[in-house]
């Protein structure tokens, strides 16, 4: 039997997309997300399949810790994670928001992902099973995103923490990835 990926974002367009092709492919799945009803209709919908739903957030550290525990919980060696990790969509010009804003928003867009790697990545490495670990990214980290400026910079900043990460866990068996998509998805 394979082992399970984890999908964290599971509910959103790109992790839900995510999750159910690795289904439909016959991969074991571990769904995240901080939302139980949206991860109960993602369950409901894939009866079928071997899901599994985690209710759990990743805003911190602490949640970080919290989520590995309860991966390790469920006593079966992880084969890999994709982090479909963003916050809330927000248009607007950076020139129009306070500081705060785009402090909330590398909060929200970047940070996670940092929380989530940092506790995951150890969890991986001791399955030693050579698993992957794969950061989706959004457009815009190479030219700015015309009235999107915050996710710009936070889709420049996920590309270079996939760079130090992949760089830092050369030491354990684990390959750390980053996927951009180039153009924002508009639909499911």
């Amino acid at each position: 039997m394979k082992s399970p990926l984890v999908v964290l974002g599971a509910t959103g367009r790109i992790g839900r997309g995510v999750g159910e092709a690795a289904a439909d492919a016959g991969w074991p799945v571990i769904a995240v997300a901080p939302d139980p009803p949206e991860l109960k209709r993602l369950q409901e919908r894939h009866a079928d399949a071997h899901l599994t739903v985690l209710a759990a957030s990743i805003a911190s550290d602490e949640d970080g810790v919290r989520l590995a525990a309860a991966l390790r919980k469920l006593g079966r060696p992880l084969g890999g994670v994709v982090a479909c990790i963003t916050g809330t969509v927000e248009r607007g010009r950076l020139l129009d928001h306070p500081a705060a804003f785009l402090q909330r928003k590398f909060g929200e867009d970047v940070l996670p992902h940092l929380a989530a790697a940092r506790n995951l990545l150890p969890l991986l490495a001791e399955a030693n099973r050579g698993g992957g670990y794969v950061l989706i990214g959004g457009p815009g980290s190479e030219h700015p995103w015309a009235g999107y400026g915050h996710r710009s910079i936070g889709a420049a900043a996920l590309n270079m923490l996939a760079r130090v990460l992949h760089d830092e866990a050369r030491s354990l068996p684990v390959r750390v990835q980053l996927l951009a998509i180039d153009s924002p998805v508009c639909t499911e």
